[in-house]
């Protein structure tokens, strides 16, 4: 029988669980990696010994590379992390061009200048926001959109994970933020030629993971996020939750997330979109047209019974869709470790008391007894502290359990100034 073939390119973090999935259903996973290197941010997640051969962007030809992947006839060509939105856009309708999303809006599918415009083109509510690299200009559209004094955003147009997302306090001093990021290279390793600036939304956070299949979409869940400010950094992951799907405006949610998709040509694949449901009604955050972060599918198998991974991957095998929704099989909470300052780590095994909580599901902590630690300053830095996942039937018991763990968080900490004196 012949082998059927699933190309992912940059088959880091949440995408590295692909191959497992692929390799139980008689598929064989093919690697194709946008640098010779995983970002440094990636590089822990990737598993060579996983995919049947790995291709590497840059040591081939557009035309070279395209012509290799063809022979393996693949089903399908899924992303596996942020960093390889670009090239998976750029391969994919030259290689299943009835398998792939809309190649003019392609732009728009990773870079937020982009995907403003083509939000703002489809008539969708959003908000304001302009990506250049011209100071004049910027200042210009503050003074048109009526922003003076208000607080704004800055962050790279094509990065992840709260990356340099900066908050400016009343737009004072933005022009001296703004010239700190531009030509700086982002965590992914790509140089901030322009940037992002937007106005700064207020209300609650979704992040709404779905997959496509021939234009339709399916909600694969919804969770809500909690976030804090430390030191002046806006966007530090507090918590996650996963939500029913009956929530207050649970439904507007819904299609505010498969209108974006439809303005940015997403036909197939995966999608992680995040929306601000504020006064004025929904608004588009950003989207990722790849797999939630983190580890995130692992986590909804067991919240909802499956994941965006395995949804998409049976969605290529039968040729349909299989499920439209989702239904919430346990309340779960995802409780990210925070730093507050620059810290060493001490008394590690405090941690091992979290598993005797009736709601411990997991806990990756990823540092060690003596390590220095930075203050937590967006979500790369958060998972590289680790995080704690509850689950239980009943609420109150993770309420509870929650608290334990910022309780017991706080003693692993020891600040770098108190320690030096």
């Amino acid at each position: 029988m012949k082998d059927k073939y699933i190309i992912i390119v940059d088959p880091y973090s949440s995408g590295a669980l692909y191959a497992d999935v692929l390799k139980k259903n008689n598929i064989q996973p093919i690697a194709v990696l946008s640098s010779e290197e995983p970002p440094d941010v990636y590089s822990k997640s990737f598993i060579p010994n996983d995919y049947a051969i790995t291709y590497y962007f840059d040591s081939y030809s557009e035309i070279e590379l395209i012509h290799l992947l063809r022979k393996f006839d693949p089903i399908a060509i899924l992303t596996g992390c942020e960093s390889g939105v670009k090239i998976a856009e750029l391969i994919a309708p030259k290689i299943l061009p009835g398998r792939s999303n809309s190649a003019e809006l392609a732009m728009s599918r990773w870079h937020k200048g982009e995907m403003n415009k083509a939000i703002t083109n489809a008539n969708l509510p959003n908000m304001k926001q302009i990506c250049s690299n011209s100071i004049t200009e910027i200042h210009e559209w503050i003074v048109f959109e009526k922003l003076q004094g208000k607080d704004l955003i800055i962050k790279p147009p094509a990065s992840a994970s709260t990356d340099s997302v900066t908050l400016v306090k009343n737009g004072v001093g933005w022009e001296t933020i703004f010239n700190k990021m531009i030509g700086v290279n982002n965590r992914l390793g790509r140089k901030n030629t322009s940037l992002v600036v937007q106005e700064f939304l207020k209300g609650k956070e979704y992040a709404v993971d779905i997959i496509t299949y021939a234009g339709e979409h399916s909600i694969c869940s919804i969770c809500l996020y909690n976030k804090v400010q430390i030191n002046g950094v806006i966007g530090i992951y507090e918590s996650m939750r996963w939500l029913s799907l009956d929530f207050k405006d649970c439904e507007i949610i819904i299609n505010y997330a498969t209108n974006v998709l439809d303005a940015l040509g997403i036909i197939f694949g995966v999608s992680h979109i995040e929306i601000m449901m504020t006064d004025d009604g929904p608004k588009l955050i950003e989207i990722g047209a790849r797999p939630h972060g983190g580890g995130h599918p692992k986590y909804s198998k067991k919240a909802v019974g499956d994941s965006q991974i395995e949804r998409i991957v049976q969605s290529y095998i039968n040729g349909e869709l299989s499920d439209k929704k989702y239904d919430l099989r346990c309340q779960m909470i995802v409780v990210f470790f925070i730093c507050e300052n620059d810290c060493y780590i001490f008394g590690l095994q405090k941690l091992e008391k979290l598993k005797k909580l009736d709601s411990f599901f997991d806990m990756r902590v990823n540092v060690k007894e003596g390590d220095e630690v930075n203050a937590t300053s967006d979500l790369f830095s958060s998972l590289d502290l680790g995080f704690v996942v509850l689950s239980h039937a009943d609420s109150e018991v993770i309420k509870n359990d929650y608290l334990i763990v910022r309780s017991l968080e706080k003693e692993i900490y020891v600040d770098k100034n108190f320690a030096r004196s």
